[in-house]
């Protein structure tokens, strides 16, 4: 087993990312131990993408069933990303199996396991308390008009 220290060292990121993946649900077999610190598997790997991208990948197994084609996705991250995200998903159990070097034909047969729809889940819980405020005010007094725009984005 490793703490956040050892783990930071091992995937060459910041005790900081670690706690973060741990307490996101990312790093699936990470607990806490009797002090609360985090306690990680030594074989567990650093995810090669944000959890936000992970749950990305798995939406697009349900958008593939639903009709969405392959060729017309824009992924917004490299092949190799894509690959490895995707190899990720699989090694935690968070998608069934499949060959990654050919996702046209192996990504709409894939399906998401119950662990992989709890880390959904949770993106959609916490990701929604990111919210964006827009007030604007316009004044007209027939002479004169003024109108002016704020914005706030509360959340992570």
């Amino acid at each position: 087993m490793m703490n956040t220290k050892e783990a930071a060292r091992k995937w060459e990121c910041s005790i900081k990312t670690v706690t973060k993946l741990c307490a996101d649900g990312v790093i699936p077999l990470a607990e806490k131990d009797e002090r609360s610190r985090w306690i990680i598997p030594n074989e567990c790997e650093k995810p090669p993408v944000s959890r936000f991208r992970l749950c990305y990948l798995m939406d697009m197994i349900n958008q593939l069933k639903e009709g969405v084609v392959y060729k017309h996705i824009k992924w917004g991250i490299s092949e190799k990303e894509l690959v490895e995200g995707y190899k990720y998903l699989i090694e935690n159990a968070m998608v069934s199996s499949f060959d990654v070097h050919q996702l046209e034909k192996e990504l709409p047969s894939a399906t998401v396991t119950s662990r992989g729809k709890a880390l959904m889940e949770r993106e959609n819980k916490e990701g929604s308390s990111q919210r964006k405020f827009n007030i604007n005010f316009k004044i007209n007094t027939g002479v004169f008009s003024f109108e002016t725009g704020y914005e706030n984005t509360k959340g992570k």
